[in-house]
């Protein structure tokens, strides 16, 4: 089994990994790089291999880090199998329609050619096929399994062992939380020899949960100006969660309900798709449905109106997580320059992004291509991350009653990996390897 790293090396974006095994080629994921106009530039470079030469592609997750680039793939010529969970499929459906939208969008604006088209989007989802996890597929000589991975509805883990040789590995995909609010905890880690492990949070802990105080803070805040608690959230996962932590929150406290909108098409499909998810969920349909209905989903441009002219105090959910798209963008670009506006981050905010930028203190950002001063409150909150942090990760492979000889880290900022390494080194004794 020969492995050829090829996206998210020293980056959380681009993820794809090359697996030959006996003259056959497989991916696992395929995904966009994220964040600056430097950084998206390199999904326009070579790929590294010829798209019709692979077999299949064994998608961890829904992620647009991580399934991004099937369209193009298929524009390319793939015509293999593309194996993930049902979750996965159907939420990477709206979310590769929603990326050829954007792609065909700019290529208009910057009057050049797309990366990909929504005909080459849609033409990919003849190519899903359905994996359940726990059960042993095979494919040739390759015998492959899907494990839960929590962070999102559908999200797996993905053992591979090759026949000819006697090898396995294990690619973590994008590992969850323990005690996540919505989506049952990950599977343990299966006996192999190699892991390739990610290390989004690998240098750092969440910490205790301050939700409800940094919360409860900014209400408070929002009420005394009549001002706007907006937050940056990706459509997958945390929007649904931070509903639910939010109905929870005004449920037991009254005081501190204010109206909570969310205005973003993308989370409004997802949040709907949620509701057909039941197994892949904690708590019961009818909390999940008082909780969704709890919320305001924004649908015509006259709601929208509405926010802007409301004097009282409101929230605002809005994509992306990262501020690096999306109407999150306008809302920035309309209320940063007010003091009575508050921006919560919750969750990782990667570099070369709007977010890190407001997160760093700038004081002028670029938004929508105009300079725009900021008065606004900038916050961070890392407990409601959907990575493990590093302790979770120790915690994890530490219950393996086989450790892997090999890790390979990946999915993670250079510095953070790097630091990563040196914490795995301190706790065990195999080999690790920054690719």
């Amino acid at each position: 089994m020969n492995i050829t790293f090829i996206g998210a090396l020293g980056t959380v974006t681009g993820s794809k990994t090359l697996i030959e095994i006996e003259g056959k080629k497989y991916l696992i994921d395929s995904g966009l790089y994220q964040g600056s106009d430097l950084v998206q530039k390199k999904n326009f470079d070579a790929l590294g291999f010829e798209a019709n030469e692979i077999e299949a592609i064994f998608l961890t997750h829904a992620h647009l880090d991580h399934v991004g680039l099937i369209p193009l793939l298929y524009k390319k010529g793939f015509r293999g199998k593309i194996y993930a969970t049902k979750p996965t499929i159907e939420i990477s459906k709206i979310i590769l329609e929603d990326s050829a939208k954007i792609q065909e969008h700019e290529a208009r604006e910057k009057k050049t050619s797309p990366l990909y088209t929504i005909e080459d989007a849609f033409s990919c989802f003849d190519l899903y096929e359905t994996i359940s996890f726990h059960k042993l597929y095979k494919l040739d000589n390759l015998s492959f399994r899907f494990l839960r991975a929590s962070h999102v509805p559908g999200a797996a883990g993905i053992s591979l062992y090759d026949g000819s040789r006697g090898e396995s590995i294990y690619f973590s995909g994008d590992l969850g939380r323990k005690n996540d609010d919505l989506h049952h905890s990950y599977d343990d880690l299966p006996e192999v020899d190699e892991l390739v492990l990610e290390g989004t949070y690998g240098d750092r802990l969440h910490g205790a949960d301050d939700f409800l105080i940094k919360m409860k803070e900014l209400i408070m805040k929002a009420k005394a100006s009549n001002g706007l608690l907006l937050i940056p959230s990706f459509a997958l996962a945390r929007t649904q969660v931070l509903i639910y932590r939010l109905f929870e929150l005004m449920n037991h406290a009254p005081e501190y309900k204010i109206p909570v909108y969310v205005d973003s098409p993308m989370s409004t499909k997802i949040t709907e798709l949620y509701r057909t998810f039941g197994d892949e969920l904690k708590i019961s349909e009818k909390d999940l449905n008082k909780a969704f209905e709890f919320a305001h989903f924004i649908e015509w441009s006259k709601e929208r109106e509405k926010i802007y002219r409301d004097n009282e105090a409101r929230i605002v959910l809005s994509a992306s997580g990262m501020a690096t798209g999306g109407r999150v963008v306008d809302y920035l670009e309309r209320y940063l320059k007010y003091e009575s506006t508050s921006v919560l981050f919750c969750g990782y905010v990667s570099e070369n992004s709007l977010g890190r930028e407001l997160l760093n203190g700038e004081k002028v950002v670029r938004v929508n291509g105009h300079k725009q001063r900021v008065r606004a409150h900038i916050d961070q909150l890392h407990s409601l991350s959907a990575h493990a942090d590093y302790q979770e990760m120790i915690d994890w492979i530490s219950k393996s009653d086989k450790r892997p000889r090999r890790v390979y880290l990946i999915h993670s900022e250079q510095r953070v990996r790097e630091n990563f390494k040196k914490i795995l080194m301190e706790n065990f004794d195999f080999e690790v390897i920054l690719p």
